[in-house]
């Protein structure tokens, strides 16, 4: 008997090919987006740190914290500014250099800290 088609075993062997590759691929597609929002949260903190240090910011009063020669504030930058904005967070100005000395700076679900030289991201 000469019979035409595919068997179910034959079938179902394509099915689980094509399953395992959907996953590998999504996995790898949605770790691809995680790096570039990280990407993009880092580059944006460093533009937001680069923008206060310049003076281009105006600083809200009422949440000027100062303690010795530093001051707490969370900056609201002019609206010639470009860049992304961070959803929230605080920057930390010292006083005597006039830069920023730390920064914890939150763009979505990742979170920016600055300590003067070196910026780090963490997922929340």
């Amino acid at each position: 008997m000469n019979k035409k088609g595919f068997t179910l075993t034959e079938i179902l062997g394509v099915l689980v090919l094509v399953g395992v590759l959907v996953v590998i691929s999504t996995t790898v597609f949605l770790r691809h987006i995680n790096k570039g929002k990280k990407d993009s949260a880092y580059r944006s903190a460093i533009s937001y740190v680069t923008a206060i240090n310049d003076y281009n910011f105006i600083s809200e009063g009422e949440d000027l914290i100062t303690s010795g020669n530093t001051s707490t504030i969370t900056p609201k930058l002019k609206e010639s500014y470009e860049g992304k904005r961070p959803d929230s967070g605080t920057v930390t100005i010292n006083q005597t250099t006039k830069k920023v000395s730390s920064a914890e700076l939150h763009f979505g679900s990742y979170v920016v800290t600055y300590n003067g030289s070196k910026y780090t991201v963490s997922h929340q």
